[in-house]
């Protein structure tokens, strides 16, 4: 597993390229510029100028879901407190 700076980098480098590919779909381009292009081909997309933006997207995403699933949920705990007002007191007349 990689240690928690490194994997955070690397889930914002995954969202910058989805929401450059999510910018470029609204604008109806249908290729990727070069520098794009070989950021995806870094992440392990095979061929990314032979794919359509939305799919690209798809791709993105889904590296994008492994990088969250991996991340440990973080704990908390909330105090669950009286209320001092009836509950009835902001009932919608």
């Amino acid at each position: 597993m990689l240690p928690g700076e490194e994997r955070r980098r690397r889930q914002r480098r995954l969202a910058d390229l989805l929401e450059a590919l999510v910018q470029l779909h609204l604008a109806d381009d249908r290729r990727p510029d070069e520098g794009l292009l070989a950021q995806l081909a870094e992440i392990g997309i095979r061929e990314p100028g032979q794919l359509e933006v939305p799919l690209l997207i798809k791709r993105v995403a889904s590296i994008q879901t492994l990088y969250l699933g991996r991340l440990e949920p973080e704990r908390r705990y909330f105090v669950r407190r009286k209320a001092d007002i009836p509950t009835g007191a902001f009932a919608i007349k």
